[in-house]
């Protein structure tokens, strides 16, 4: 749900019809508070400027662009251009480095090396593989999820 309420809020801002932080909160359907810290979110992990037209009432990018989240092939996988540090991103960070080891082990192992429940791995590799086209398979021989096509998960603000 997480991330699906961050793209739900970039969809908002993109079409200019967030209203105030609490009618954002009613469409999301989260508290206040954690629409402060998605627009926090966006502004200091993704970079991205933000005011609040007070004409449109609604938040607004500051400047002409958008989010890119994307998987780009290459010939082997980069964290390079994955250095967010959000808890929730930093869990992806971990998880898509040890998918580029090849050596994740069964599930039950990966989500106790992540601190986290195997649904919420699941949910993660679920988030990857379609929100993010992220080509991810697993083998149950090697018991271990890879890469069908190596390369590298960019987030980034793009400006137009």
């Amino acid at each position: 749900m997480y991330y699906q309420h961050i793209y739900q809020l970039i969809q908002l801002i993109e079409l200019q019809l967030t209203g105030s932080p609490d009618e954002i909160a009613k469409k999301l359907g989260v508290s206040e508070r954690t629409v402060y810290n998605y627009l926090s979110l966006l502004q200091k992990v993704f970079f991205v400027e933000l005011v609040f037209s007070r004409r449109k009432q609604s938040y607004c990018f500051a400047k002409q662009g958008r989010l890119n989240w994307r998987w780009q092939a290459a010939e082997s996988f980069s964290t390079d251009k994955f250095s967010i540090a959000h808890e929730r991103f930093e869990i992806l960070r971990r998880l898509l480095m040890a998918i580029a080891d090849q050596e994740t082990g069964p599930p039950s192992i990966l989500a106790n090396h992540l601190q986290i429940s195997v649904r919420s791995l699941h949910n993660y590799i679920d988030l990857l593989k379609g929100e993010f086209r992220v080509p991810i398979s697993y083998d149950r021989t090697q018991e271990s999820y890879y890469f069908t096509s190596m390369g590298s998960l960019y987030f980034c603000w793009i400006e137009e």
